[in-house]
This record gives C-alpha cells, sequence and structure tokens, in this order.
C-alpha cells in the first residue's frame, strides 16, 4: 500500500526502497534510464517549485512571510533545500535547528558552540559540566546532529566534539 501524502516521512522510505530497487536492476541501460526519467522528473519540479518561489517573492512582504511559513514545514523545506530554493540561509537553519534542543543542553548544563560554518563542514562544540550532565555525552551529540540533520539536510558535514569541563 502507499502512504498517503500527509505522510512524508514513509513517502521518503518508500522512494529509498524504490531507489535501491532499480539499482540492483541487472541491466545497465535499463539503470541508466531511469536514472535519467529521475533527474528529468527533478529538473521539472526544482523548476516549477522555482517559478512559485519567484511568484511569491513578486508579491513582496506578504509572499515572503508564505514562502517562509511553506519552508518552515519538514517536507517542503527539505524539497526547497534539495532543489537550493531555500530562503533562509544555512547559518540561520543552523543557528534554529540548535534552539530546537537549547532546553535540552541547559537541563544538562551544557552549551553549543558553532566553530565553524564552511562549504567542508559545520563544526561545533558541546561544552558540557560533568556534575550537571542528566544523559550521556553521545545522546548530547546526537541530539544536537539530529536536530541540525532536520533542520539544515544539506549541511556539508557534522563534526561535533563533546568538551566536558566545568559549568558553562
Amino acid at each position: 500500500m502507499t502512504p498517503g501524502p500527509s505522510d512524508h516521512g514513509a513517502l521518503l522510505e518508500e522512494m529509498e526502497r524504490l531507489l535501491q530497487e532499480m539499482e540492483g536492476a541487472k541491466d545497465a541501460a535499463t539503470r541508466e534510464k531511469a536514472r535519467a526519467v529521475v533527474r528529468a522528473l527533478l529538473d521539472v519540479h526544482g523548476a516549477g517549485l522555482a517559478r512559485i518561489r519567484d511568484a511569491l517573492v513578486a508579491k513582496g512582504k506578504v509572499g515572503w512571510e508564505v514562502l517562509g511559513e511553506c519552508a518552515r514545514d519538514p517536507l517542503v523545506g527539505s524539497l526547497l533545500v534539495l532543489h537550493g530554493l531555500h530562503p533562509e540561509p544555512l547559518e540561520a537553519r543552523v543557528q534554529a535547528g540548535l534552539g530546537k534542543v537549547e532546553t535540552f543542553l541547559k537541563l544538562n548544563r551544557s552549551t553549543v558552540q558553532v566553530l565553524s560554518l564552511g562549504r567542508d563542514a559545520v563544526r561545533l562544540r558541546i561544552v558540557a559540566d560533568p556534575a550537571g550532565l542528566k544523559t550521556s555525552p553521545e545522546k548530547l551529540r546526537g541530539a544536537v546532529e539530529q536536530a541540525l540533520l532536520e533542520a539544515a539536510p544539506d549541511a556539508p558535514s557534522l563534526d561535533i566534539e563533546v568538551l566536558q569541563q566545568g559549568a558553562p
């Protein structure tokens, strides 16, 4: 049974399953034709999303507000990122992702520092007070990583170190 349109996680899993099945095809020509169809479909969707973005931006402040609202939707936001159309720069999305785990970090007397945000990697440091940790350093790292994967899936790579020292 095909997942419903509101269950984007299941839709992505189904797409991944189908892509793996396609890559497993024995005939190289068939695989290449299927890849070409996927590329063409992505190009059409990207062009359509670009036109929607441009139409919204042309409407001024109201259009930007609607585009921002759309970009905050996990599915639409990921499509905008995929096609390089997201209205928020990577840095802002990284900060928004970190904001989602701020309370969790505070409860564990920890903070996170952005060391660098470049084309090659997003480098972060979690500074944790061992006396205030209610969880493991690995769970702190995992929470930050998950938040960034959701907020900025286009981050080139994540390098997250955990430093345990006195109260941050």
